[in-house]
């Protein structure tokens, strides 16, 4: 009671300054909404809708049994979770957010994953996609090849080192046993149209949480709310209150704060590094959204959000000495990665697989947290 108390306490005046905020910037607000939906019809749906869908008809079909056969044993021995995990985990990698999260939370609902083992699989599967880091990010803001490559290394190297980490979590728990065919499966008609539906109505949720914090976010910057925060840190830290300023943009939108964060140069990649491993608020809610039904813990994946947010960081600094990257952005090149570029990208993934493996056999023996 006191902790529902609490909450209201805290919430209560945080919705009426919102309500206050978005009546006073009734105009921002409204063309932040506009712009967030011509980014939802452009770029969200058409890169989401397939994933989802492919994702949840893989699901719903049971068509990952022989998949999850054959990544049984690799997926036991680096994550300590059974093979039906391993296409959210590709997923997570390779679609971008929050197709990794609502992968997991559908395997838990189908019971092919325990509690534990999804709350372990949402600590490090849901990530940004290499299109996004390569193209939106590397090309069209930091105007440049080798930033992209920098971050894409780092975000995966940190996502595979979480993951390794998580494999402490409730350890001594037993592991799900390998699904093996056999059984009675949906129709393929019947399968397909569930994802689909399921897939529009995730979309759905996710535009509703984009429109929603780019409002707020606008609304933030027109009350002078974010500038006046940034300049304050500024006194604090060694940076511009423009580079904070996009900083704390990032941590609640993710894509506005590194669009305000490129334009200060490519020494800040350490900083767009951590935006992209923590993903932002809106990211968090659209997760939130998925979670709900599923009544697992968040607390897992909010930790591995901000140790993949500070380990993507740390990998950013460690390889724009690899990759150097100009200081000042460039014009943008010509989108694809050279061969040139994969092999530099492959030779600098090479040492971070390898530390990622001795971070492995070291803590084989630790106990769980």
């Amino acid at each position: 009671m006191k902790r529902r108390l609490f909450r209201e306490a805290l919430f209560l005046p945080a919705a009426l300054i919102a309500f206050l905020g978005f009546f006073l910037y009734a105009e921002a607000a409204r063309d932040a909404v506009k712009e967030a939906l011509l980014l939802a019809v452009n770029a969200l749906i058409p890169s989401l809708f397939p994933a989802m869908t492919v994702s949840s008809f893989l699901i719903e079909s049971e068509l990952l049994t022989p998949l999850s056969l054959i990544l049984d044993k690799p997926m036991r021995f680096f994550f300590r979770l059974p093979g039906t995990a391993a296409p959210a985990v590709i997923l997570g990698f390779l679609a971008g957010y929050p197709v990794g999260a609502r992968t997991a939370a559908a395997l838990y609902r189908k019971g092919f994953l325990s509690r534990s083992e999804a709350e372990r699989l949402l600590g490090f599967s849901n990530n940004s996609g290499p299109a996004f880091i390569l193209g939106t990010v590397g090309l069209a803001l930091f105007s440049s090849r080798q930033a992209g490559i920098v971050l894409m290394l780092a975000h995966l190297a940190a996502g595979l080192l979480l993951g390794i980490l998580f494999s402490l979590y409730k350890r001594r728990e037993p592991l799900s046993p390998p699904v093996l065919p056999g059984g009675s499966r949906p129709s393929f008609p019947a399968a397909f149209t569930e994802a689909v539906r399921s897939s529009a109505l995730s979309l759905l949720s996710v535009t509703g949480f984009v429109v929603f914090f780019s409002a707020a976010v606008r609304v933030l910057h027109e009350s002078r709310l974010l500038p006046r925060a940034a300049a304050l840190a500024a006194r604090c830290f060694p940076l511009s209150s423009g580079v904070l300023e996009g900083f704390f943009t990032g941590l609640i939108e993710m894509t506005g704060g590194l669009a305000k964060l490129a334009p200060f140069g490519a020494e800040h990649l350490a900083l767009a590094a951590f935006l992209l491993g923590w993903a932002g608020l809106s990211v968090h809610f659209q997760v939130l959204s998925f979670l709900g039904e599923c009544r697992l813990s968040v607390r897992p994946y909010l930790l591995g959000k901000f140790l993949h947010g500070v380990l993507s960081a740390a990998f950013a600094s460690l390889l724009s000495f690899l990759l150097p990257v100009p200081a000042a952005a460039g014009s943008v090149l010509p989108s694809g990665v050279p061969g040139f570029g994969a092999a530099l990208a492959a030779s600098a993934a090479a040492p971070m697989l390898l530390l990622t493996a001795a971070c492995f056999f070291r803590l084989r023996g630790k106990k769980s947290f």
